[in-house]
Order: structure tokens, then sequence, then C-alpha cells
């Protein structure tokens, strides 16, 4: 039926009368109703090969579940490492995949939570036709508005998963703990969150950053892996062991960072914006730094003498900035501009691929740029006189899949004279 649906619609499409309009309405109708019960049946198989007492099974879900990229299922991976027999590993998988058909813990005593058990009870006993009357509850939309932005969930529903499947998994990865591992030293175990990307900071208040949340250090990110629960993670540390005290003094530089953010929130009684990361680089840190800066010379001609520190940023999932120059107006800090001067240039390279969202914008000019990893975008932030040009005005578009991580250098006025010649004409 479907592959006459462009047919009948380039028929009917130009024709006038009533008779021919009313038979393609009729038409999509049944298309779209054979496309959702196709839908329904791929989602029904799909959930019970995951539930299924059948490792083979299991894992055939688990692979088509990194085919989909998902930064919240990439922890599960079958090139696996446990530190438990096959039984016990096989009874750990069985109880959790029976957890997650749990409904929730409520108060019964709230109205709220009583019309929030109904509604799962609905759902989890209901028929696609059933579910979709439920969700014309605008309670329900609600509560469901923050998930659908949660990564996975945000593919799955785009994707048609019925309501109740989401819940489901939702109630799976709530409340978990993560174990890593290195060269066989197992770490504590880690609370993590439910909605908190894995590999990121796992929460409002412990903040743990160590070489797995720095995948350009690696040699093979691919070879990474992170487990939920009890399983651990193995990986080849091929260039960490290269640069493993620079990596060190990196993860102990953020980590005091973060400890002070979280100090100052929890005194003043201010929410943490868990989205984003940063943290700035001295030259000095490591010989690759020192080389990055090298090459950035070679390739502007402009020096780095006055350039600023590297400024390392990870965004989450949902992370963004609102649109800005990186220029200073004089009067913002007049002493630092008698320093260095203002910002001449931009040079911004991509340390990850984005599997969704997370594009660099100028809306001015019209121009955007999709993350890839170790590509670079360079610009001027002033004309050639000296003025600001306020066409690099850009933003970062909210990460909707996935991490990015970026690296910016800001390469400053002072000490480009002879190397980028001014201008009397103010817009040249």
């Amino acid at each position: 039926m479907l592959k006459h649906k462009h047919y009948l619609q380039n028929k009917y499409r130009h024709s006038k009368l009533e008779e021919d309009r009313i038979r393609l309405r009729s038409w999509n109708k049944l298309v779209q109703l054979e496309l959702n019960s196709f839908r329904q049946n791929n989602w029904n198989i799909f959930i019970s090969q995951a539930a299924s007492p059948n490792p083979k099974h299991f894992w055939q879900t688990v692979k088509c579940l990194n085919k989909k990229k998902s930064s919240n299922f990439s922890a599960i991976t079958e090139n696996n490492h446990m530190y438990k027999t096959s039984d016990e590993n096989f009874i750990t998988l069985l109880e959790h995949f029976s957890n997650r058909f749990t409904a929730p813990k409520l108060c019964i005593n709230n109205t709220t939570d009583v019309l929030a058990l109904n509604l799962w009870s609905k759902l989890s006993n209901s028929n696609q036709h059933d579910i979709e009357l439920v969700c014309e509850n605008s309670d329900l939309k609600f509560s469901t508005h923050d998930l659908k932005h949660q990564g996975f969930i945000l593919k799955l529903y785009q994707l048609n998963c019925p309501y109740a499947y989401l819940f489901w998994i939702i109630n799976y990865f709530k409340d978990r703990t993560i174990t890593l591992d290195y060269q066989g030293h197992l770490s504590k175990q880690v609370k993590v969150n439910r909605g908190t990307p894995q590999g990121s900071c796992f929460g409002p208040k412990t903040y743990i950053v160590n070489h797995f949340d720095l995948p350009s250090i690696f040699d093979c990110p691919s070879e990474v892996h992170l487990y939920v629960d009890d399983l651990a993670i193995l990986f080849s540390p091929s260039i960490y062991l290269k640069y493993a005290q620079q990596v060190d003094e990196i993860e102990t530089r953020i980590n005091k960072d973060l400890l002070k953010l979280a100090n100052y929130a929890e005194s003043n009684h201010q929410p943490i914006y868990n989205k984003k990361t940063d943290t700035w680089l001295r030259d000095e840190d490591s010989p690759v730094l020192v080389r990055l800066s090298q090459l950035i010379s070679a390739l502007t001609n402009l020096t780095m003498e006055t350039a600023e520190e590297v400024h390392v940023v990870n965004y989450g999932v949902g992370g963004y900035y609102s649109p800005h120059v990186d220029f200073y107006h004089k009067w913002e800090n007049p002493a630092y501009f008698r320093k260095a001067g203002n910002r001449i240039a931009t040079w911004m390279t991509y340390m990850s691929d984005v599997e969704w969202g997370g594009a660099t914008v100028f809306p001015l000019s019209g121009g955007h740029i999709v993350p890839k990893k170790g590509s670079t975008v360079f610009w001027y932030n002033l004309n050639a006189s000296g003025e600001a040009d306020y066409r690099t005005l850009h933003a970062t578009c909210p990460v909707l899949i996935g991490n990015k991580w970026v690296a910016t250098k800001w390469i400053h006025e002072h000490g480009q004279e002879f190397r980028r010649r001014c201008s009397l004409d103010p817009m040249v």
C-alpha cells in the first residue's frame, strides 16, 4: 500500500474535483493507519526481546541500541568485561529488566501522586488506542515534557514509541550506579541521577571528572566502554598512559573548580546549571598545548604572545550558548586592553562529534557550522582598521543528543602590527 502513496498523490493532487480530493484524503488515512500498525508491531518485538530471558535476544537488542548511537544507551555494550560469572550477570540483568516494570513509588495521600499512579496503571496495561486517549490528558503531557528532551527519550518519542514504553525505559534508568574500572582497579559506585548524561557530570551535587570525560585524548574512543550498575568498563589507554601526568593535572583542576562551584551554590542557595563545564589550559601544562599554539601561529600568521589560554568547554544534553560576540568594548575592561588589546581573532576546534544539535550559527551572516571531531573554525572579530565586526555575532545551538567538546583560543591585537596590517577604511 505504501509504495502506491506517491502515485496517488501525484494523480489527485492537482485535481479540482471534490470527489478526487475525498479519495486522496481517505487513502492518506489508510496509509497512516498501516504505518502506525507497522511501528507498533516493531516496538512490541523490540520490548519483548529486551525483556526476554534469552541472552541472544538481549544482545540483539543491544546491537540495535548501539546502531541508534544514543549517548544514554551507549553505556551498554556487547564487548563487555565483567567481574562476575555469566550466571550471576544474567541474574542481575533479569532483575534490572523486571524492576523497570515496577510502578513509581508515590505518596497515596497526595492527590497529584494518586492521579499519576492511576495514569501509570492505565499506561502499563493499555493498547495503542487507549494510550493515545490517555495521552490527551494535559497533566500527562506536562509530566512527560522534560522526559522527551533527555537524549534517548527524545529519539524514541520522535520514532513514535508508545508512552508506556517510555515510562518503562525511564524507570529502568532512574537512580542507577556506575562502577569504573582501570586495569583491574575498581572505583567506588557512583550514583547516576535520572536524565544525567553518562560520561559527564553525574548530577548537581556529585562531580566526577576524569579521563573518561576527555574523549579527545584517546586514540580509539570507541574502545572506551561504560556500564551501568555493577558492570565494569574496559578501555585501551594508549594516549592516556603517554600523557598521564598532564591528564591528572587537568582532572585535578577541573575537580577543584567544580567543588568551588558546588560550595558557592550550596551556601547561596543557587541552582547549579550542569549543562556546561569549562576550564582553562596553559601552554606550560603540556607540550601538546605548546605544539597547538605553534600550529595556530603558523596557519594564521599571528603571534600567540598575547593570546589567551586554551578554553575547553563541554556541553551536555541541553547545553547551549546565547548569541554573543567575542570582542570586548573598550570601556568594559580598560586595564586589560592596555596589556593585550582586543580579541582580534578566534580559533575554535571541535573535539567531538555531536549526534544531534550543537551547531555554531552566525545569524547576521547566515552561516552555520555542524560540529565534526577534528575540524576547526577561524574568524577575525575585528576589521583591519581595528573596529569591531558585528557580523561575527554567533551562538551555540542546544545539544539534543550526545556531548559537545570545544577548545577555543582567543588571539589579541598587541604583537600583530606587522602580521595583520591596519587599514584606514573602518569597514575593511
